[in-house]
């Protein structure tokens, strides 16, 4: 299943990588995003669904927390997956 994990890049960046994504032919596409990100996937998928892609369904939302080692301590870090369906 395509993967588009969030980062800095403005949204409309994601948004167009999701909807090439769909016009590729997969009926579905997982957005993923960490910490800071988080609100931008949820504002990614608003996008779509009003902007774009009104038939788009959310099939799954999962959150969770990480553990990442950065500079030789661990540290909990904050993730969401978004599963869009067409």
């Amino acid at each position: 299943m395509p993967q588009v994990i969030i980062g800095k890049k403005p949204i409309l960046r994601y948004v167009t990588a999701c909807l090439t994504t769909f016009n590729r032919g997969s009926d579905r596409v997982v957005l993923r995003a960490r910490g800071r990100r988080i609100s931008s996937c949820v504002d990614v998928v608003n996008t779509l669904r009003r902007g774009f892609l009104t038939d788009l369904q959310v099939e799954s939302i999962n959150i969770g927390t990480e553990t990442i080692i950065v500079d030789d301590k661990q540290r909990n870090v904050s993730f969401i997956e978004i599963t869009l369906r067409r």
